[in-house]
């Protein structure tokens, strides 16, 4: 049998196989087409990328198309929406509202980590975040052998740090000039990993995929905070772990502090209900103790909408999403208990960060004031880090709009690209 007649009963069969998990009610997603992807000289050799990528906008299979020599499409089957896919490495970023903003941290991302902090601050935090990745595995019992991960905002220090844990790792950065260089890597060094490059708020990956969701020090490097939350829960397995790592949550604010569909006697976290907040900050007690339909919350109306803000080129870390952070730990709380009803706070003894420029930049880390203190200071406190631990115990039905949504321009996903040359 010759190549093209070989390759055609693959994909009949293929073909075959998804029409039959359709009409089983195979879940929306299920990415069988992909079969066609790995039979028709697809670059991404991954089996969890295999199995599980899906278009971000629509959750519908995709195909793969060779257009040029290391470069190829992947195509939504019947939205026809057009992924980039350099070498084997797929950029799956969306174009909506914030486009602007998220354009300027492709660039930005590249620009302050590569060419503004110097090697040696690079390397004391990477000590200082993986001692604290590990303390708080340990406090939780986490155990990843085995597990299929997936590492939102994931840098390649992070999956070294994670690689001895007998895990498989998939990272997802927005970045594409630092997760292709990632890619690279990590096929040359052969580690137990794949990347993809994509946003965290519009994950490309099929419902209930992955045994953990792992996010380090990321969220604040988003824009559609309730929405990415939505998005972690929406691809972990029912009984996973959806893990918030040393994040640097926003100070408390309590003119943005409103609540209206809850009464006072709404728990928080720990004994603290609402009330408690209110009372401290002399606010009006809650009116009502309506229950929330599921299908009433849209989350995008949650969404803090923010203006662009014009940056400075000649400064790399005005170019970075963290200038529009505005996520509490309260608001966060908030968020997760739509999808979960079992979560638990950790703070780090220590907690870190860097001052002076160029050579002379340092990373330094100091103890964190709050521990110690009862539990609505810590909730109410300006920029606390914490870790949360969550369990997904419910099915996922609160779910992100992706509505007026397309694929990211090539022109810009190249020119990020390009930063690597």
């Amino acid at each position: 049998m010759d190549t093209d007649s070989n390759d055609r009963e693959i994909i009949e069969i293929a073909e075959a196989l998804h029409k039959d998990l359709l009409y089983n009610n195979t879940p929306k997603g299920q990415s069988i087409a992909l079969m066609i992807i790995a039979s028709s000289n697809c670059p991404i050799k991954s089996q969890a990328l295999i199995q599980n990528l899906v278009c971000p906008i629509t959750l519908e299979d995709l195909r793969y198309e060779q257009r040029a020599k290391n470069e190829g499409r992947l195509v939504a089957e019947k939205s026809g929406h057009e992924y980039l896919v350099v070498d084997g490495f797929p950029v799956m970023l969306v174009n909506d509202e914030n486009w602007q903003k998220k354009r300027d941290e492709l660039i930005g991302e590249h620009e302050f980590n590569v060419n503004t902090v110097p090697q040696h601050v690079h390397k004391d935090r990477v000590r200082y975040i993986n001692r604290n990745a590990d303390l708080f595995f340990d406090a939780i019992d986490l155990d990843l052998k085995g597990k299929t991960v997936l590492s939102v905002g994931c840098s390649f220090s992070e999956l070294h740090h994670l690689n001895p844990k007998g895990c498989y790792t998939v990272c997802l950065d927005i970045a594409p000039s630092l997760g292709e260089q990632s890619h690279q890597s990590t096929r040359s060094q052969s580690l137990n990993g794949s990347w993809v490059c994509a946003d965290g708020e519009c994950i490309p990956f099929q419902n209930e995929a992955f045994d953990v969701v792992v996010i380090r020090q990321a969220i604040h490097h988003m824009l559609k905070y309730y929405s990415a939350i939505s998005e972690f829960f929406r691809v972990c397995k029912l009984d996973g772990r959806i893990l918030l790592i040393d994040e640097p949550m926003a100070g408390f604010d309590p003119s943005s502090f409103s609540f209206p569909h809850y009464s006072d006697t709404k728990l928080i976290y720990d004994g603290v209900t609402l009330g408690d907040v209110r009372q401290r900050y002399q606010m009006e007690p809650g009116k009502t103790n309506a229950a929330i339909e599921e299908a009433n919350i849209d989350l995008d109306s949650m969404e803090r909408k923010v203006e662009y803000q014009e940056a400075d080129p000649d400064d790399a870390e005005s170019l970075l999403a963290e200038k529009y952070y505005s996520l509490t730990l309260i608001h966060t709380l908030f968020h997760i208990q739509l999808h979960s009803d079992d979560l638990l706070l950790y703070f780090p003894e220590k907690r870190g960060g860097a001052e002076g420029e160029g050579e002379n930049m340092r990373f330094f880390t100091k103890d964190q004031a709050i521990n110690g203190l009862p539990m609505l200071d810590k909730l109410t406190a300006q920029s606390p880090f914490v870790s949360i631990k969550s369990v997904k115990t419910r099915p996922t039905r609160i779910l992100r709009s992706r509505e007026n949504l397309s694929p990211a321009p090539f022109d810009d996903i190249r020119q990020a690209l390009a930063l690597n040359k």
